[in-house]
């Protein structure tokens, strides 16, 4: 089999200065802000494929700058073909927000390849290492409440190419 390999990298900024509207204040009228902040985002992103295996890595970053919200993100993947219709799947996802939640997931499943790879059925099992907060729920995941964590989700879906 081949080998083959994608690198991403994306870089963003801005500036923001500018008055908002903040509310009323205690006598009813309205209350305005100045904001003056360059938040920045970054990612960046592998992929490689050899062998009928594959691994992939991706790192996102947010600097709020003023806005004093930090976001880092990062997950690692990896597959194998066990047979030419059946790929082993596995992956491992963590986001922080500084001065906030953190929390990880870890999932194993399995890809079925039918007609001539037009089609896929995949099913995983994921668990949560961490509580899952209620702003970080996504791809089935639920908020935890309390000191609740080790969540697992199971997942099922079927793909089409045309």
């Amino acid at each position: 089999e081949g080998y083959a390999g994608m690198i991403g990298v994306g870089f963003a900024s801005q500036n923001f200065n500018d008055t908002v509207y903040v509310g009323l204040d205690g006598f009813g009228d309205p209350e305005f802000a100045a904001i003056d902040a360059q938040p920045t985002w970054l990612t960046i992103d592998a992929t490689v494929e050899f062998g009928g295996a594959n691994v992939s890595a991706a790192y996102y970053s947010f600097d709020g700058d003023d806005a004093e919200l930090d976001v880092t993100a990062f997950t690692f993947a990896g597959g194998v073909f066990v047979t030419d219709n059946v790929e082993l799947v596995a992956r491992y996802e963590n986001l922080d927000v500084d001065d906030g939640d953190e929390t990880s997931t870890f999932t194993v499943g399995g890809n079925y390849y039918m007609a001539k790879n037009t089609a896929k059925v995949g099913v995983e099992l994921g668990f949560g290492l961490d509580p899952i907060p209620a702003d970080f729920t996504y791809a089935n995941w639920l908020a935890d409440t309390g000191d609740n964590d080790g969540q697992w989700v199971l997942r099922a879906q079927m793909s089409l190419s045309f």
